[in-house]
């Protein structure tokens, strides 16, 4: 087992009886083969660490400059065939806060989700220990990103506004989600909240061409100094597995099949008008397949930049994807909107469930800019298969 006491000052360079009776404590233990290890938390004569009697000594000196501090703790197994097993782990645990006097430097740091609060489906544990039997994830993975630095003038490594992520599978190699870290802007801060944390956009491992197995999701914090832009040496190398933080796991079955093929091609006609002020206009695709039934797909709307379109909430629900059997039969699918309104993103049955079946998608939209006309249309993704909207018309033409 290992044991940790923190104490003012300990013999020989600190002798009085309190801290005498505690090495009376720790000694015993430590001649019982446990790993015993005492931080002085004041400064005293030693700068380094030293034992006594078994008894591990750090010097207050010694945290000076530090972030973390690393334990090494015991681990017994209990097989079934009534033996046990005994390992050790290395701990590392990142001091929380920047205290200078003491000589703690501060780094970012990312924190585990660790109750209900945070959000995610079915709650914030399940970011580990995910299953997903066709490759989709969704709601899982949750970043958020502390640095004891943040907005603090005139101190290098001071602005946390992004991360670097990625999947990677059980025998070392990305996922094809994932070729290289991915950036991810999110907002550091210092305080314990969790205002500023992101959720993970849902990702498709089986669409991708991922191989089954075990993909942990890795994330590397990262600084710069507000008083000249530039990286912070705080910042969590990506090019370092070993300076990532994992903050989930993904479990892709490997009874997964993969999803017959269809095509996706744009909606109408008729094209669909849009003016400042007028009424909300149905943008979609048509969707076919000959080797159905088709899985459920992850899909993605984009809006044209620069035609002053707008996504529309459809009621309470929010907004939706609305999708129409060939029978005219429809089923309407809640997304979730990007950060900068530009994106929804669908977890969607697309009506394909017949060998040879159709069927068609749309969102609603309205235009918002009186000033601006042009022929332009959105941007369906669905799983792999990339298409334009049905035609829109924007302004008076």
């Amino acid at each position: 087992m290992s044991i940790v006491a923190r104490v003012y000052g300990y013999p020989p360079d600190h002798n009085a009886g309190s801290e005498w009776m505690l090495h009376s404590m720790l000694r015993p233990l430590a001649d019982r083969g446990h790993q015993v290890s005492v931080w002085l938390s004041h400064p005293g004569r030693s700068e380094k660490t030293y034992e006594m009697d078994g008894v591990r000594v750090v010097p207050f000196q010694e945290e000076r400059g530090e972030y973390s501090r690393t334990y090494r703790l015991g681990v017994k197994v209990d097989l079934s065939d009534g033996s046990t097993r005994t390992t050790h782990v290395d701990v590392e645990v990142l001091w929380p806060g920047y205290d200078p006097n003491n000589g703690r430097i501060g780094r970012p740091f990312v924190r585990l989700p660790y109750d209900t609060g945070w959000g995610g489906t079915p709650n914030s544990q399940a970011g580990f220990g995910c299953v997903a039997d066709n490759g989709y994830i969704a709601d899982k993975f949750i970043v958020d990103l502390v640095n004891p630095r943040q907005d603090r003038p005139n101190l290098p490594g001071n602005n946390s506004d992004h991360v670097f992520y990625q999947l990677v599978h059980e025998d070392g190699t990305p996922s094809h989600l994932t070729p290289d870290p991915v950036k991810l802007t999110v907002k550091g801060h210092s305080d314990a909240g969790t205002r500023n944390k992101r959720i993970l956009d849902a990702v498709n491992l089986l669409d991708e061409g991922d191989r089954p197995g075990y993909y942990r999701f890795l994330v590397w914090p990262q600084s710069t100094n507000t008083s000249d832009g530039k990286a912070s040496a705080l910042s969590w190398n990506p090019q370092r597995p070993e300076d990532a933080f994992q903050l989930g796991s993904v479990y892709f079955r490997y009874t997964a099949a993969r999803t017959a093929h269809f095509s996706v091609t744009p909606g109408g006609p008729p094209d669909v008008r849009l003016t400042a002020g007028g009424p909300v206009g149905y943008p979609g695709v048509h969707l076919t397949t000959h080797e159905g039934p088709v899985a459920e797909q992850t899909v993605t709307v984009t809006l044209p930049q620069g035609m002053g379109l707008r996504f529309v909430e459809q009621g309470n629900p929010g907004y939706q994807l609305t999708v129409q059997d060939s029978d005219g039969a429809t089923k309407q699918f809640i997304g979730r909107l990007s950060p900068d309104g530009q994106t929804l993103t669908f977890k969607v049955n697309l009506a394909l469930s017949g060998k040879v079946s159709e069927s068609r998608a749309w969102v609603a939209v309205r235009a918002v800019d009186p000033t601006i006309a042009g022929r332009t249309s959105l941007t369906f993704q669905v799983g792999s298969q990339t298409s334009a909207s049905t035609p829109v018309e924007v302004g008076a033409r």
